[in-house]
Order: C-alpha cells, then sequence, then structure tokens
C-alpha cells in the first residue's frame, strides 16, 4: 500500500486524539513538525518513548504529564519539554471537556509519518471515535517511527 506523504492541514484520529498538523518537515527544511492536539475527556497517550524531543505547550484544559520518574500537573500557558528517548505519557484531567495541546517534535518527520500510518483521516472539529484501539497496529507502526510504547505486561 502506498502511503501519502504527510501535509500541512491534514488532520488524523488516533486513541483519544484528534491530531492536525500545522507544519511537517517539508515545511521546515526537516528541522521540526508542529501539531495541534485535542485530548478526549480523561485520555491521553500511552507510555511510550521516540527518538525525538518533543515539546508540549497547553492550550486548553489541565494535564498531568509523566516525564521518565517526573509528575507535572500543567494548565493553559503552561510548557512541558520531553527530551529524546525520554518514557513519557500526558493525560487531559478534566472529566467533562476535552484539552488542548501544541505539540512540537524536532526534528521533523517520526510524529508526522507515525500520525498518517496509524492514523485514520477525519476532519478537524471531528468527534471522538469509542472505538478500542488497535494496539498491535500502534506499535507496529511506532516501531517503523522510532516509537517504543511501554505498555504492562499482560495478564
Amino acid at each position: 500500500m502506498q502511503l501519502e506523504t504527510p501535509r500541512k492541514g491534514q488532520t488524523f484520529e488516533l486513541p483519544s486524539s484528534i491530531i492536525t498538523l500545522l507544519a511537517v518537515g517539508a515545511d521546515t527544511g526537516g528541522s521540526f513538525s508542529l501539531f495541534e492536539c485535542r485530548v478526549a475527556p480523561q485520555q491521553g497517550a500511552p507510555f511510550h518513548r521516540h527518538s525525538d524531543d518533543e515539546a508540549f505547550l497547553v492550550v486548553e484544559g489541565t494535564f498531568q504529564f509523566q516525564i521518565d520518574e517526573q509528575r507535572l500537573q500543567r494548565g493553559a500557558g503552561e510548557f512541558a519539554f520531553v527530551p529524546k528517548n525520554t518514557p513519557h505519557t500526558f493525560l487531559n484531567t478534566n472529566a467533562d471537556n476535552e484539552g488542548s495541546l501544541l505539540i512540537i517534535t524536532l526534528p521533523a518527520g517520526n510524529h508526522e509519518g507515525f500520525f498518517a500510518e496509524a492514523g485514520e483521516k477525519v476532519s478537524a472539529s471531528a468527534p471522538f471515535s469509542r472505538e478500542l484501539p488497535n494496539l498491535e497496529k500502534l506499535v507496529t507502526v511506532g516501531k517503523q517511527h522510532g516509537f517504543e510504547f511501554l505498555l504492562p505486561p499482560q495478564a
């Protein structure tokens, strides 16, 4: 299957998140990628690490970040930085409202490729899916883009 090259303006849904590409490697000479991420209430990313640096600016809501062993609470206008290869996760702590993040990754490429291959194309205002995530697909596609999901052992 031929994969489409990620482009500025595309939006993808991944489990609990809807991500709009604001700038991709083709726009920045490969220096960085910039995304807007809507996160469903009481949801977030699974614990993972990857081969690029990542920074988060909370636009709306309150998020709990775990960066390695450090736990941070961040609200609108606050920032969190994750160095490459550092295990991390985030959670929208609001029980009723979605939250919003601006995310920058340095260098460009891995995240935008992962979103395009693992996600489903949607409109930026799409509602969140209620389907269970395909963890096998996320793990397999993640490996191809420098991601390692640190999932708890299955019983």
